[in-house]
Formats: C-alpha cells, sequence, structure tokens
C-alpha cells in the first residue's frame, strides 16, 4: 500500500526547472521551505501563472523542499563512474538533516562518508537507548544445590542426587539475554568506529564521546571479533524482527556497512542503508577528480612533471608589476626540475556539444599569458550522445596552443579514461617548448 504521507517527488537535471503546483510550496499565502534550506542554494523558485517553477543549481540528489514535495536533481551528463569521480576527489558530501532516505549499498568505500556514517548510527541507537535493547530466552543448564527452574531428572547428576549420592541436580531454565547477534553486531561496529576515530586524534574527540557514551549499552553483548553475527538471519535481513524492535533495522544496515568498510550508492536510491539524504555539487567534484587522476597517472608515466592545484599551491599573482588577484587555474603542470610551467588546464563542468565557450578560452589563455605556459587545455565532461571526446586542438597564437579536452564519464572503461588523459597531457608538456616570452 502506497504511503499517503510521503512527499510528492519532481525529477528534473542540473540546472533544469520544473514546474510545481503553487500548493505544494505555499502555506498560509507564504513560501512553506525548510528552514535548513536558507543559504545553500540549491535551488531558485519563480511565479508563472498559477505555478511555481524551481530551477535546480549544480547540486545532485534527492533535496527535500518541505514536508510535501521534495526535488530529485540528476547529474546533466551520463556517469556511471560517479563513485570513482568522488573518492578520487575526496568529495564531501551536504547531508540535509530535513529528510532521510534509503541508499543502495556499494563496495566501493568513501572515506568522505565515513563521519556521516558514524553520526547515521549514533542517531540509529537513539531509539535502541529510549525504547531497550533487542534480548532472547536462551536455556541455561547448570548443577545446583539451590534448584531453580525446570529439574532435569533424566540427568546423570540428579539420579545420583535422588540416591543419595549427591546434594547438586541438573536444573534447566531459560534466561533473557543480550548477548545476542544483533547486538554483537552493533557492539563491533562501535568498537571499530572509535578505534578509527582515536587515530584521528584531536578533531575527532566528539565523535569519540558519542560513541563511548552509548558502548556501555551493550555492555552484555560479546565483543564478537570473529564475526560470528554474520550467519544470523536477523542481523542479515533475512528474518524479520520483531514488530516491537524495528527499530533496530537502520541500525543493523549501518553497522554492516560499516562493518564492510563500503559505502552506499549516491545517485540512485536502493533498501539498505538510511542515511539524511546527501547532495553534492558534480562541479567541485569534478574539477577534483581531474586534478587527481592527472596526478597519480603522470607520477608513473612521466615522473618529471608535478601536478599542483592553482588554486592552491599553484596559485600566483596574475600580474608581474603590480598588486593584483591571483590567477587560479584548476590544474598546473610543471616541470619538476626547471620549474617552468609546461600547461595550465581549466576544468569546467559543462557538457562538451561543442568548443568551449569564449569566456572560458579567454580565461585559461590569460591564466597562459600569467604562468608563461606554452600550452592551455579546457577540460569538460563528454555530452550525452556527444561526439567530441579526448584531446581536440583548438588554434594557435604563435607558440600558444589551445585544446579542449573530453573526458567520458560513462565510459565503461574508466581506468583507461584516466591513462588517455595523462598520456595527452603529458604529450603536451614535452612539446612545450621554452616558457612563452610577452616581450617578442
Amino acid at each position: 500500500m502506497a504511503d499517503d504521507t510521503a512527499p510528492a517527488v519532481f525529477s528534473v537535471r542540473e540546472h533544469g526547472s520544473v514546474a510545481i503546483p503553487l500548493d505544494a510550496l505555499t502555506r498560509g499565502g507564504r513560501l512553506d521551505l525548510f528552514s535548513g534550506l536558507l543559504g545553500r542554494d540549491l535551488f531558485s523558485i519563480q511565479q508563472r501563472g498559477d505555478a511555481l517553477h524551481v530551477q535546480a543549481r549544480g547540486y545532485i540528489g534527492l533535496i527535500p523542499i518541505n514536508e510535501r514535495v521534495s526535488l530529485d536533481v540528476a547529474p546533466r551528463v551520463p556517469i556511471r563512474n560517479l563513485a570513482r569521480v568522488l573518492q578520487a576527489g575526496g568529495f564531501v558530501p551536504m547531508a540535509l538533516e530535513e529528510a532521510t532516505r534509503t541508499y543502495e549499498q556499494s563496495e566501493d568505500e568513501l572515506p568522505s562518508l565515513r563521519d556521516l556514517l558514524a553520526s547515521a548510527l549514533l542517531n540509529a541507537l537513539k531509539p535502541i537507548a529510549l525504547y531497550g535493547l533487542l534480548r532472547e530466552y536462551e536455556e541455561r543448564i547448570e548443577l545446583t544445590n539451590s534448584p531453580r527452574g525446570r529439574v532435569r531428572v533424566s540427568a546423570r547428576a540428579t539420579q545420583m542426587a535422588a540416591l543419595g549420592g549427591s546434594s547438586r541436580v541438573c536444573v534447566a531454565r531459560f534466561e533473557r539475554t543480550e548477548d545476542i547477534a544483533p547486538n554483537r553486531c552493533v557492539k563491533l561496529a562501535l568498537r571499530l568506529l572509535a578505534s578509527d576515530y582515536a587515530r584521528r586524534g584531536r578533531d575527532a574527540k566528539a565523535l569519540v564521546r558519542r560513541i563511548n557514551a552509548i558502548y556501555g549499552l551493550f555492555d552484555n553483548a560479546a565483543l564478537d571479533t570473529r564475526r560470528t553475527f554474520l550467519d544470523d538471519p536477523v542481523v542479515t535481513g533475512a528474518e524479520r524482527l520483531p514488530p516491537l524492535r524495528a527499530y533496530y533495522r537502520p541500525a543493523l544496515d549501518l553497522a554492516l556497512t560499516i562493518l564492510s568498510r563500503s559505502s552506499v550508492v549516491l545517485d540512485r536510491s536502493g533498501a539498505s542503508v538510511t542515511l539524511p539524504s546527501m547532495v553534492f555539487s558534480l562541479d567541485r567534484a569534478f574539477e577534483a577528480y581531474a586534478r587527481c587522476a592527472l596526478a597519480e597517472e603522470m607520477f608513473v608515466i612521466a615522473p618529471q612533471f608535478v601536478v599542483e592545484d592553482g588554486n592552491a599551491v599553484g596559485r600566483k599573482p596574475l600580474f608581474d608589476d603590480v598588486e593584483s588577484r591571483d590567477a587560479t587555474p584548476d590544474i598546473v603542470v610543471r616541470d619538476r626540475f626547471t620549474g617552468m610551467t609546461a600547461v595550465v588546464l581549466d576544468v569546467k563542468y559543462k557538457p562538451a556539444t561543442g568548443p568551449p565557450d569564449r569566456g572560458d578560452l579567454n580565461q585559461v589563455i590569460a591564466y597562459a599569458a600569467s604562468y608563461r605556459a606554452p600550452q592551455v587545455v579546457v577540460v569538460q565532461p563528454r555530452a550525452d550522445g556527444g561526439k567530441r571526446h579526448r584531446l581536440r586542438h583548438l588554434g594557435s597564437m604563435g607558440r600558444l596552443g589551445a585544446a579542449q579536452y573530453v573526458i567520458d564519464l560513462d565510459s565503461t572503461d574508466f581506468p583507461g579514461e584516466a591513462r588517455a588523459f595523462a598520456h595527452a597531457v603529458v604529450d603536451l608538456a614535452r612539446d612545450a617548448g621554452d616558457p612563452l616570452d610577452l616581450n617578442s
């Protein structure tokens, strides 16, 4: 049966717009928005007739607008390798606490999601602390002088006592215990998190305190480092929890994700793990991926070149003779030994349906002049069905060469895509020659 209280979901692509009925976004004549969305620039709203048009910005994911409406924003380019892009760039998502979402588990770990998974597990344990731990009845058998429970008449000790040969009898009784598989699973996940965060030192103190505070709740459960609880059908989800203890499921799913050192698939829904809805900017992620992938591959094939972030260590003043703002190309490729900048690259998360925009080209050419770099490249993702792919020479101005490089984020051979990118840039760097002479 459908959940009538579930919010209506409107789908849209990045920077696209969708019409939403006026009464779904207003209440009492005013816009009805979650307060946590203010100042985050996730979307804009314009009124046209009897509908409000919501335009997505540069964030991907499920964005809860209010209790009745959510916006599901999809990438504007095909991207089957999203996890690898995010992992290479050390991506950190923005968590929207106003809504939760179920995600499919992924084998690829995203270290940047570790804090979010830890925080989500601690939040999922709050109902357990409030409503009680799951317990099961366990049969205990013992020899005792003070029988309590059912006397096992057939037991040898009981028969000996009946003949006067002993004062102890064998009894069996059922006791409720917390030392069961679900509790052992959660306890080990907490122990693993505590160990991880202890190594991070001072910056993780707050999380360590929260973990330690809840860890004592599971004192009566064994620390099952052999992970025998993985054979339990309730832990794995093959068997349902008792209805009154259904609040255990989110905690168990998160604990299993943490213990497996896995993550979640961010760009599609699933039924494995419940987390706060996460959104992310592919603009920043694509830039970080291009820089990291290039650095890793070039270190292997051409270690004489070093890849720098022009927004950080690789930045320099734009002008030579007067104080000015910095030139900040996304990627700077230098000769490790001479210090010369051979190539500057600017990464634009815009589908490559044709040559780069004139403004983007003008910007990277200005960077080339500042760095005296003989080669400039505008890096873009491949458009859906686009014919432009990999390196394309755009033109020259004297010794300054300009090119476009198009990366296929939907490639079935993504490692090969990164290697091809690196080889193309290495060839440009090796052919660069001397620094540009702007005085000639």
